[in-house]
Formats: C-alpha cells, structure tokens, sequence
C-alpha cells in the first residue's frame, strides 16, 4: 500500500433501505483521483425520497473520479425487470456536461411511475378513484433546472415500453 493513496475494502454504508459498497483508491498527492468498483441496492427506491416508484434497484460499475469529472465504465443497472448498461461521463463544469451510452433488452419507463402515495399527495387521484384527462395548462414549464445542463444520451433499447405504448429496436441519440 503506497503512502500517496488510500486504500477502501469492502467500505459499506446502510441508509434508508439502502446499501453501497465501494473497493477501490483515492490518491492523496498530485491530482486528486479515485478509482473505485461500487454496489449499490435497494429493496425500495421508495426509501429514498419522496415520490420515487417502490421497486428495487441495484447498480454496480467502476467510478473514476478527478477534480475535473466523473467517469463511469462497466455500468450494470437493474430497477424492477429494466437492465440497463454501458458508460457515462459527467464533467464537472459551469455547463455540467454529461454524455452516456447506455444499452438495455427491455427499457419500462411503466415501473418509473410516482407511487400511488405521492399521486394522492400531489392531488391526482390514486388507481381506482377515477381518471382525470391529462392536458397540459397554460403555466409555462418549470426548467430553470435544465440551465447549465448540456447532455448527450446514446440509448439503445431491444424494446422500450411506457404502459401499452411498445417500441422495438430503438437506437436514439
């Protein structure tokens, strides 16, 4: 073990349900770099936040971290029945750049839904009390988090689904 870095094995962190892993080395001279292998798993993405769907999410990969970006290689998601894999760089600038490949068998953005919880709490009624039209209002949209964002998505999904919506062989960029 060199002076320069320090060492995590098998460093594990437990919150709300959650669980990440991380194996891996962060060097204390020179440039600031990290290089780690992370796990994470959920039985309940649920746990998490407010509004997020209550299905379970593992993701694992290979993170190298400089003071500059973020670089994510060998990516493996699962949340629910949707497999997701491949590579995203996230640049750490006044722009915050991100640009990711990303592959999956099945994509069902269905399961990404808000729990009937936070569809109560939001004031649209749960499965079972009636459907209301969706139209949208004359507010303008709120995207001021958008700003500053710049992002390129490579997606390629055998199939994506959302409810009975099913498109094959999708290859978008």
């Amino acid at each position: 073990v060199s002076p320069t870095q320090l060492k995590l094995t098998g460093v594990s962190a437990i919150l709300g349900g959650a669980q990440v892993t991380l194996d891996g080395a962060i060097a204390r001279a020179g440039e600031r770099t990290a290089t780690t292998r992370f796990d994470f798993s959920t039985d309940s993405l649920a746990h998490l936040g407010h509004g997020l769907p209550a299905i379970s999410a593992q993701v694992s990969g290979d993170l190298l971290g400089t003071s500059g970006q973020f670089e994510f290689s060998n990516l493996s998601a699962v949340l629910g029945k949707t497999r997701l894999a491949g590579t995203m760089k996230i640049a750490r600038t006044p722009e915050h750049h991100i640009d990711a490949d990303l592959s999956s068998p099945l994509l069902d953005f269905s399961l990404l839904q808000r729990s009937p919880a936070a569809e109560s709490e939001a004031g649209k009624p749960a499965p079972g009390q009636g459907k209301k039209d969706f139209r949208l209002s004359g507010e303008p949209l709120a995207l001021d988090k958008l700003r500053g964002l710049d992002a390129r998505l490579r997606l390629r999904a055998d199939e994506l689904r959302r409810n009975k919506l099913v498109l094959k062989e999708v290859d978008t960029t």
